[in-house]
């Protein structure tokens, strides 16, 4: 176990590392380490990890889950309890949404035979089993924070007690070092193993013909000023003028692009940002011509209760099919385009990134359940509580070490309010 000045030092590095390696999205996920037998520390509810301060991570008592101080702890700090009451020789957690084990984890099913990935999942031999036990298993879904998450962790770790990491349904992972090193080690090689697992079930349905017709590329909006860059090419121009003498100026090969976004900005004032994201399975499910509901909830969280699929139709700079891109961006912050890729909306552009990297975890798991038919997506309803809850209320803590007179004072104004605090707000189309 550490110190308390150690362990607050190491859950720190350890948020800004995980956003390093791709195992974590912004806030998502959430650190701690053991301090005592009866204490551990584990980093705030919602923040951004590179805003953190010693004083925000917080002091939690094992037995109850009550905590010292004003910061509001993770809301899956009752998870890291249950570890450490029944993992004595844990003295770290990693809860990370790691792309390919979050896929997995949608199966339902425990990865076994880990030995036997040493020597396919990586380039050079690594003793797999060692490192994360003889299986990962999968604890049953529950809703974030929810009791029925904490018995089912419970219920798994009891049964899989050589097992040093598992996986969430629908949700993430866990990984339960000795120290640190061991807890990021644990990390990376579910992520290794994970990928293994998806790339042999995936392997003969992947295609490689990914023909995107048209590239829409990416915009910033500043006030009223929009800039577009796609490829080498950059267009600028004020925001519902493209009809006026300005839009001679945009190059030709920007024009249809231009037109596109500028429908989205003058019918969702809110949104500052856009990308025109063409990752790989963003493109895999795109190019099916297909919509879906979210298999995981980070998904549902960012992007929305489903992800429809648009064909733009864009003639002569026109966008032919205005009025069903816009409905299917409505109380949504992407919409996948039949011409290849998707459109990523954000209040800002951290936002628009990071619908982008979650939708691609998304359409990950999609095309695994595509393939195995084996999972039901999440309910709807539960999808769209999952949405409104973080757009009217987690999405706001980021920035700031929230405490729980803010989280009462948030959603006091939240309830007397008929308005979503960010939500980009429904409007009558513009042609």
């Amino acid at each position: 176990m550490y110190s308390l000045d150690e362990a607050r030092e190491l859950v720190i590095k350890a948020g800004l590392e995980l956003n390093k390696l791709g195992l974590i999205v912004r806030t998502w996920g959430n650190i701690s380490a053991r301090i005592s037998d009866t204490q551990f520390v584990i980093t705030p509810s919602g923040r951004s990890y590179d805003s953190l301060t010693m004083e925000d991570i917080v002091i939690m008592n094992i037995k109850d889950c009550s905590y010292e101080g004003n910061v509001v702890p993770s809301s899956e700090c009752g998870t890291h309890a249950e570890v450490y009451k029944l993992r004595p020789n844990v003295n770290f957690v990693i809860h990370a949404h790691s792309l390919y084990a979050s896929a997995i984890s949608t199966c339902a099913l425990d990865v076994t035979d880990i030995a036997s990935y040493n020597d396919v999942a990586t380039n050079e031999h690594k003793d797999y089993e060692s490192i994360l036990g003889p299986s990962i298993p999968c604890a049953g879904y529950g809703a974030n924070a929810s009791s029925k998450l904490i018995h089912n962790i419970h219920a798994c770790l009891k049964k899989n007690p050589a097992s040093h990491s598992l996986l969430m349904q629908k949700h993430g992972i866990l990984c339960m070092g000795t120290d640190y090193d061991n807890a990021f080690d644990i990390a990376q090689s579910m992520e290794e193993v994970c990928k293994s697992r998806y790339d042999y079930i995936t392997g003969s349905y992947v295609s490689t013909d990914l023909n995107i017709s048209e590239y829409y590329g990416n915009s910033v909006r500043d006030n009223n000023f929009i800039t577009l860059t796609l490829g080498d090419s950059t267009a600028c121009w004020t925001c519902s003028q493209l009809s006026d003498a300005s839009f001679k100026d945009v190059p030709h090969n920007l024009k249809n692009a231009c037109a596109l976004h500028d429908l989205i900005y003058r019918n969702y004032p809110l949104c500052r940002a856009i990308n025109h994201t063409t990752t790989q399975y963003t493109t895999i499910m795109s190019l099916r011509k297909k919509g879906f509901r979210p298999y995981i909830d980070d998904q549902a969280q960012l992007i929305g209760a489903d992800v429809q699929n648009v064909n733009p139709r864009i003639r002569f700079h026109v966008v032919r099919n205005a009025s069903k891109i816009l409905r299917a961006l409505n109380n949504h912050n992407a919409v996948l385009l039949a011409s290849g890729g998707a459109l990523c909306i954000g209040n800002t552009k951290d936002d628009a990134d990071a619908a982008s990297i979650v939708l691609e975890k998304g359409c990950l798991a999609a095309n695994l359940n595509t393939i195995l038919h084996t999972n039901k997506p999440l309910p709807k309803r539960a999808a769209q509580k999952y949405h409104d809850d973080y757009i009217n209320h987690y999405s706001h803590l980021k920035d700031y070490a929230v405490t729980a007179t803010d989280i009462a004072a948030t959603e006091e104004a939240l309830s007397a309010s008929d308005t979503p605090a960010s939500l980009f707000p429904p409007t009558t189309p513009q042609k």
